[in-house]
This record gives structure tokens, C-alpha cells and sequence, in this order.
């Protein structure tokens, strides 16, 4: 993963901004912090166009002043592509759902497992740097020969829905396997409003996915 990916961390208990903090200055990411959500949403707001958005923000759910998902959703209205991931030791499957329906990328859950932090984030910015190349090559494709980039793009786009499970212990991941059904569909959603599958290529991968209930 290239070093200038960066991350804001928005978290109100100090303790765990400096774990997460720790945790991904280790793998490379330039990390921002703070302690208040309103900060960060003002920071989002007025930072210089070269700083913003980051690549990923990851923000606690409940927070005195604004809570996580409320932050995510103002985050992604100046930002649809902005790639977040929700922290919380309290989520249930309404929070799980609501979530998604924010656009949330991944959950997290506290007490902070040192492994799935990495493991979850790294995934992440994979889904940001292979989102990118897809729009990189379509791009492309606008002055690409007839027919040459046509076999490109798919093979992008499709390992970009099928990136693997992701292993770790997210209690609505481990509680049953509708949680990785809906964290899927929500992915192969997102690239076919993006057009990047095909509606027909969209409705099988949904089926596929369905049987796994």
C-alpha cells in the first residue's frame, strides 16, 4: 500500500485514538486525529482541496457532540466516494443496517482488536486503490483503440466486487452469514450504480449471493 494514503481518526476516548493512531502509522497511513466530531466535520469542510477528503475515515459511533454515522453521512454528501469505516461497541443489527444504509464501507468492533484494525483497514484502502484504478481505465477508455479496453475493464471491476471475506472478529460478521451477504450486496450495489457491472452481471452475483442465507 503506497505511504500517502491517509486516514482521519475521529474518536472521543483518547486512549483509542492513540491505539488507532499506533496501529496505522504502522502500516503506512498518514494519520489525522481528533477527539470531536464537530472538528473533524468543520476540518472536512475547510481543508485545502490537496488535503481533502482523505483516503479513509475511520470515526466511533457515539460521541457527545455528533455521533459517527451522522459524520459519515455529512462526510459523504460533499464526498459520495469517500471510503468509512465505523467503530462502536455497541453494534446491533439496526446499527448495522443503518450503517450501511450511510454508506458505511466496514464495522469495527471495541474493545480494539489490534489484528482486525489492520487486517479491516488494509482491505479498505485495497477497495480505494482498485476503485481508483477502475477510474483510471475508464478514463481510458475514451481514447483507447475500439475494443481494447473492453477487456480490461471487466476483469477490474469484478475484482473489485470479489475481494475475499475478510477474517477477523466484527460481531455482526461473526453472528451469522447475512451480515457478509449484506456487506457484499452493498459492494456489487455500489459498482453497478457506478456502472461499472453490468445489470445482468449485477443480478448474478445477487443471486449467488442470496443462496448463502
Amino acid at each position: 500500500m503506497p505511504p500517502a494514503l491517509s486516514v482521519l481518526v475521529v474518536d472521543d476516548d483518547p486512549v483509542s485514538v492513540r491505539i488507532l493512531a499506533d496501529i496505522l502509522q504502522g502500516e503506512g497511513f498518514a494519520v489525522r486525529t481528533t477527539s470531536s466530531s464537530l472538528a473533524a466535520l468543520r476540518g472536512l469542510q475547510e481543508c485545502p482541496p490537496e488535503e481533502c477528503p482523505p483516503d479513509l475515515l475511520l470515526t466511533d459511533l457515539r460521541m457527545p457532540e455528533m455521533n459517527g454515522l451522522d459524520l459519515i453521512r455529512a462526510a459523504r454528501r460533499a464526498w459520495p466516494d469517500l471510503c468509512c469505516l465505523l467503530i462502536s461497541a455497541f453494534l446491533t443489527d439496526d446499527t448495522v443496517a443503518e450503517a450501511f444504509r450511510a454508506g458505511v464501507h466496514d464495522l469495527l468492533q471495541k474493545p480494539i482488536n489490534l489484528g482486525e484494525v489492520r487486517a479491516r483497514v488494509l482491505h479498505a484502502a485495497e477497495v480505494v486503490l482498485l476503485r481508483r484504478e477502475v477510474q483510471h481505465l475508464r478514463a481510458l477508455t475514451a481514447v483507447a483503440p475500439p475494443g481494447e479496453s473492453a477487456r480490461v475493464m471487466p476483469s477490474r471491476a469484478n475484482e473489485l466486487a470479489n475481494l475475499p471475506s475478510l477474517p477477523g472478529s466484527a460481531a455482526p460478521l461473526e453472528h451469522g452469514g447475512r451480515y457478509e451477504v449484506t456487506y457484499r450486496l452493498e459492494r456489487i450495489a455500489a459498482l453497478h450504480r457506478q456502472g461499472l457491472i453490468t445489470q445482468g452481471e449485477f443480478d448474478e452475483k445477487k443471486r449467488a449471493l442470496l443462496h448463502r442465507i
